[in-house]
């Protein structure tokens, strides 16, 4: 996902018309956080992708 200019990664959580929070994230520079919840309003592209293969 990209926020901002900033790409992150985590697992999705939950998400409606407004927000989208994601788990065991990741930034681009690997820091990690516990959960990011951010308004989709800043959300520039999303990629969903199956990754337990």
């Amino acid at each position: 996902m990209s926020i901002d200019g900033s790409i992150f990664k985590g697992k999705l959580i939950d998400f409606d018309e407004d927000m989208i929070c994601l788990g065991d994230v990741t930034d681009i520079g690997g820091s990690t956080g516990k959960e990011l919840i951010v308004s989709l309003s800043n959300v520039v592209w999303i990629i969903l992708a199956d990754d337990t293969k």
